[in-house]
């Protein structure tokens, strides 16, 4: 999920936040927030809170186009290679 990571990198640079400081302004643990926002865990209500907090709708629209994208990615793989 890296064009995800990226534009929240983005805005948080933008708006001076951290992402220290935006895991405690929506109440998440920042390690969580960090795999969210790398995409090693899903959390949609983690997204729209970050979503809300930074006023930007598109937030939530980047992440479900990279993530569908990428599950598209390894659902085509494991057709391709299976057995």
């Amino acid at each position: 999920m890296e064009k995800f990571k990226e534009y929240i990198k983005e805005m948080l640079k933008k708006k001076g936040i951290s992402i220290n400081k935006l895991s405690k302004e929506i109440g998440i643990r920042e390690v969580y927030l960090r795999d969210v926002i790398a995409g090693r865990r899903v959390s949609l209500p983690t997204i729209y809170k970050i979503s809300k907090h930074l006023k930007d709708p598109h937030v939530i629209y980047k992440y479900m186009e990279e993530y569908f994208t990428k599950k598209e990615n390894q659902e085509n793989l494991k057709r391709r290679y299976k057995a």
